[in-house]
């Protein structure tokens, strides 16, 4: 079954909310065939990884949000400040 509308669809939504959010950053699900970036699960439930951006962090990236891996929360610390 493809589900690609349904991604590209999530996308732009996605994108929709983080710009009304004026979000600057997302931290995303890593590997997810969605939210993954650098690599993503290859679609046949095998576990193979392959290198590339899910579509809706390309999305994010390609309009300027910067995407983080729920692994990555040092490097967003870093990369942001925070008025914590």
């Amino acid at each position: 079954m493809d589900f690609t509308d349904l991604y590209l669809d999530g996308a732009e939504k996605t994108l929709y909310i983080a710009n009304e959010c004026a979000a600057g950053f997302a931290v995303l699900k890593e590997r997810s065939p969605s939210c993954g970036k650098g690599f993503i699960y290859d679609g046949s439930f095998s576990g193979k990884l392959t290198s590339g951006n899910g579509i809706t962090a390309e999305k994010l990236l390609e309009n300027g949000i910067a995407v983080f891996g729920e692994s990555q929360t040092e490097k967003l610390l870093d990369e942001f400040e925070f008025d914590l």
